[in-house]
């Protein structure tokens, strides 16, 4: 059968949705980008799982086997980079590895690390989101596909972001120690690229910690009484 009687047998909703059937589970800290790929997973047909920690993805891990997994670099236990060769060394090895982070410097450490490619911070176009993820998979996984043409942008509930900003304040409130204050960075820049809030991104370069600091305390949600 040729791809175009192949498509005639498609049913639209799989046209449409080019990820369908597909499993994600992304490695990430921050519900801000969580929600940037929820949304895009929602409008890809992707089931999407989720895991903050490397401790909570080797759980996840032992029990289903997701079709792509992506790995934030900066997370609070580990490396995203040697996580992501623990995986590739794996048998069997799940389809497609993806590191991510907002500095591209990291994809050479990912693709050393055996992952099949890196996607660097802010990812928020549903098209590019997409024809990512289909470029790696197998073609045996989907049907003959379109994907979006609209160059969609997904824009997450801003609540969320300050939800983010406010797990910031709290770490550098606490007198952390250095390794803290490293992870606490990554964390910033990476929530405040996909954001685009460059005020917290200039800030990120010029303040100190008291001013910075103080900044985050002004933007931060205030929490809920329970």
């Amino acid at each position: 059968m040729d791809n175009m009687n192949a498509l005639k047998l498609v049913p639209s909703n799989v046209k449409s949705k080019p990820l369908l059937g597909t499993t994600i589970l992304i490695i990430e800290d921050s519900k801000y980008v969580c929600e940037a790929m929820r949304l895009m997973c929602l409008h890809s047909g992707a089931r999407l799982r989720h895991a903050d920690t490397v401790a909570a993805a080797r759980r996840h891990l032992r029990l289903y086997r997701p079709n792509i997994v992506i790995i934030d670099e900066g997370l609070p236990d580990g490396s995203g980079s040697e996580f992501a060769a623990e995986l590739n060394g794996m048998s069997p090895r799940v389809d497609v590895i993806f590191g991510t982070s907002g500095e591209s410097m990291c994809h050479h450490q990912f693709l050393k690390a055996g992952a099949n490619g890196f996607i660097e911070k802010p990812f928020v176009s549903l098209s590019e989101f997409q024809l990512k993820m289909l470029s790696a998979l197998p073609e045996s996984h989907f049907f003959p596909v379109s994907v979006s043409d609209t160059h969609e942008i997904v824009e997450p509930n801003p609540a969320i972001y300050a939800e983010d900003l406010r797990k910031a304040h709290d770490l550098l409130l606490n007198m952390p120690d250095i390794q803290t204050k490293k992870y606490v960075s990554q964390f910033l820049k990476s929530v405040c690229a996909i954001a685009d809030d460059q005020e917290m991104l200039t800030a990120l370069e010029r303040d100190e910690e008291p001013q910075l600091l103080a900044r985050l305390k002004s933007r931060v949600v205030p929490k809920r009484a329970v």
